[in-house]
């Protein structure tokens, strides 16, 4: 009777690099396996970030960028690949749904508790006191809804890339200012496995281009015209952020480890 094959676990090489940790967060992960295959995930967060330049300071983010992997023993065929849809809207939505459905029972238990100490409601401010409840409720359900529509972020994801250097091309959709949320634990797809040890190694890129400024402070007055604000923009961006884009704004690798 023959054995079972060891479990393949793999092990992050060295700590992850983020340059902008709070513009771009990344660390890899694959599931242990006794086959040849295993499934590669990810995690991913966006938002922006403020940075201190010249005496003054500038909030950026991004708006597109690049996952890149290179694998070395193992290939990711496309049709083996998922993070191909837009998942981001999805996660975000129900998160904030979430959290309103809970703040909605809460408000409730509260007000059948103040109810129920004034007497029924019909004794002097009963009646008001449940008119406000209502009208209490009636608001926190319409701030919910406006919270969902504020914090639903949509992001275009898109495969490319060869099987042994898979890459994923992230893109804020229009209206949308810069990339903001997080994938946590995404799979990405399935690794076939060859040789030992396989390693992958993920790096995400974006150009100077696809920085955005939210805000800034004590670059410029007031009075500043448009065309000048954007000069300035593109100034201390490529001054003071470009350096920190290259060769990669974040990167993470991990290898097979035997057992």
């Amino acid at each position: 009777m023959n054995s079972p094959s060891p479990a393949k676990t793999f092990t992050p090489i060295g700590a992850p690099v983020n340059n902008f940790p709070k513009c771009v967060f990344l660390t890899l992960c694959c599931d242990a396996s006794e086959s040849e295959t295993s499934t590669l995930k990810l995690t991913i967060n966006f938002d922006e970030e403020w940075v201190s330049l010249f005496g003054g300071r500038i909030c950026i983010g991004v708006r597109a960028g690049e996952l890149q992997f290179t694998l070395r023993n193992a290939t990711m065929p496309l049709g083996s690949r998922r993070f191909v849809h837009d998942l981001e809207a999805k996660l975000i939505a129900d998160r904030v749904v979430q959290e309103g459905e809970k703040q909605k029972s809460g408000m409730e238990k509260s007000d059948v508790s103040k109810l129920s100490v004034s007497g029924g409601g019909r004794e002097a401010g009963g009646s008001m006191g449940a008119e406000s409840s209502t009208k209490k409720h009636s608001e926190l359900e319409r701030s919910t809804s406006s919270e969902t529509k504020l914090k639903v972020t949509l992001t275009r994801v898109r495969a490319k890339g060869t099987d042994s250097n898979p890459a994923w091309a992230f893109e804020s959709c229009v209206g949308e200012q810069i990339l903001r949320g997080a994938f946590v634990n995404e799979p990405l797809g399935i690794l076939k496995l060859y040789e030992s040890p396989a390693q992958i190694e993920a790096c995400f890129v974006a150009s100077l281009r696809d920085m955005f400024v939210v805000r800034a402070e004590g670059f410029w007055s007031e009075g500043t015209s448009m065309n000048k604000i954007a000069v300035l923009k593109r100034l201390v961006l490529m001054r003071g952020v470009s350096s920190r884009l290259r060769p990669y704004m974040s990167y993470s690798k991990v290898m097979e480890r035997f057992p």
